[in-house]
């Protein structure tokens, strides 16, 4: 087996076992939700709305294949009727891809 087969596997193992369901609302599409699972995660660095606010930037790891259309600059994220942004998706070599979100202001 591949090391891309092995990491495809552990990244789906870890979504199955950690992820969160959310909707992506593709700019293309903004009126249709596409429903994604991933895992949530706050940067090392904290960037906060205002002190005592909250996190205004986090990520959510997916599986990149399982997204149509892919995820974009500009498109929403949207868990637990809380929307973001998406200002950049950031691919990995094997198929995993980090979505960079703004809480949509």
């Amino acid at each position: 087996m591949s090391f891309t087969d092995l990491a495809a596997k552990l990244d789906q193992a870890c979504i199955d076992t950690f992820g969160v369901t959310a909707n992506l609302y593709p700019q293309t599409q903004p009126e249709t939700a596409v429903p994604i699972t991933g895992i949530f995660s706050t940067p090392s660095m904290l960037e906060e709305i205002a002190p005592g606010f909250g996190v205004a930037v986090i990520r959510f790891f997916v599986r990149q294949q399982d997204i149509t259309p892919q995820p974009n600059h500009g498109d929403q994220l949207e868990v637990n009727s809380v929307r973001y942004d998406v200002y950049e998706a950031e691919t990995d070599a094997v198929g995993g891809c980090t979505l960079k979100l703004r809480i949509k202001g």
